[in-house]
Parts: structure tokens; C-alpha cells; sequence
């Protein structure tokens, strides 16, 4: 299952503030596919918005999942960059699956958020 989840921010109180910038984190179908002929809809979103009132930054990642993104310090370069307004897109979900007895980097702990799990990731 997909999921999308939107964080703002506190908005800035000033009055002329620099454009707020929208940071994508996510896998394939949001990610610069490079020079290959599709790309993933974080690459099209600019075009949705005025630039002197938002820019975006698209930090996806093909192959990742939340846990590697994670692993991998993804997330904590996005937090670092972050500021006043700004928004947080995050999406994952097709790459999260799997089995923790064969662990591929990407697996997510099975259970309903308060459980926890051992892997040896090679």
C-alpha cells in the first residue's frame, strides 16, 4: 500500500519571506529517473507551482524504502535542510516489502507499530 503524508511547518510571521521549498522523499515512482525515458511524478510537481513561491527539492531515490532511506541518512539530510514553511512529501510503500529472514535493506517489522524486530543486515 502507497502512502503520502504531508507535514507544514510552522509559516513564517514575517511578512517578504524567500520561496518555501517542498522536499520529496521517496522511491521510483517520485524519483530523477537519470536519462531514462520515464520519470517519477516528484520531477513534474514544480510545474504545479508558482517558483517565487515554492521550490522543490526531489531527494527520492529508486529502490528505496522507508527503511533504507532512513539507514542510508536520507531523512535526517532532508530535517538538516528543512526550514519555517517548508513542506515534507514523503512516499513509499511498493519497496517495503519482503522477509526479515532474508533481508534485503528494505524490509519493513511486521506488526501494528509497537512491535520491534532483530535482522542482521549484510
Amino acid at each position: 500500500m502507497k502512502c503520502l503524508i504531508l507535514f507544514e511547518t510552522a509559516l513564517f510571521a514575517g511578512a517578504a519571506a524567500a520561496a518555501a521549498t517542498i522536499h520529496l522523499c521517496g522511491d521510483s515512482t517520485m524519483a530523477n529517473q537519470g536519462n531514462k525515458k520515464i520519470q517519477g511524478w516528484g520531477e513534474y510537481l514544480r510545474y504545479s507551482f508558482k517558483p517565487a513561491e515554492f521550490a522543490v527539492k526531489n531527494s527520492a531515490i529508486s529502490g528505496r524504502s522507508a527503511r533504507s532511506f532512513t539507514r542510508e541518512g536520507r531523512f535526517a539530510a532532508v530535517a538538516a535542510a528543512v526550514k519555517p514553511g517548508d513542506w515534507v512529501v514523503i512516499e513509499f510503500g511498493h519497496n517495503d516489502g519482503g522477509s526479515l529472514s532474508k533481508d534485503n535493506g528494505r524490509s519493513d517489522c511486521f506488526g501494528d507499530g509497537a512491535q520491534t524486530c532483530e535482522t542482521t543486515y549484510k
